[in-house]
């Protein structure tokens, strides 16, 4: 991280981390609309909005999770790599590893909703 990348080695590593680093982040989200769920009460009375609150709080953040690991992504690795071969190789990867962590935080807050819900 933060040095050239000019060799094949170098590149599949950047790539692995880019999968490490996105499924974190998409960890660290999950966390975050956990709390975020948590700090929204619920409305007594005859119409509760929280649940319409809390599941617009899930898309915005998880919105922002994806945004955050494509920035993430670019500036730890592809501003870095200095083969074209190599930056159009990992573009895709830079795309996709969000995309994966995004299913990964829709899953994990799925089954935490199962879990406490059911």
């Amino acid at each position: 991280m933060f040095r050239p990348i000019k060799t094949a080695p170098e590149l599949d590593q950047a790539i692995l981390s880019t999968y490490l680093y996105d499924a974190l982040i998409a960890v660290v989200f999950v966390l975050i609309i956990v709390l975020v769920a948590n700090l929204i009460n619920f409305q007594r009375g005859k119409i509760d909005h929280s649940g319409k609150t809390r599941r617009i709080w899930l898309f915005v953040l998880m919105g922002l999770a994806f945004v955050s690991a494509l920035v993430f992504d670019y500036f730890a690795w592809y501003d870095y790599i200095k083969v074209d071969a190599f930056a159009n190789k990992y573009t895709t990867h830079m795309i996709v590893a969000p995309i994966v962590s995004m299913i990964e935080y829709f899953g994990i807050e799925q089954t935490l909703y199962n879990l406490i819900f059911n």
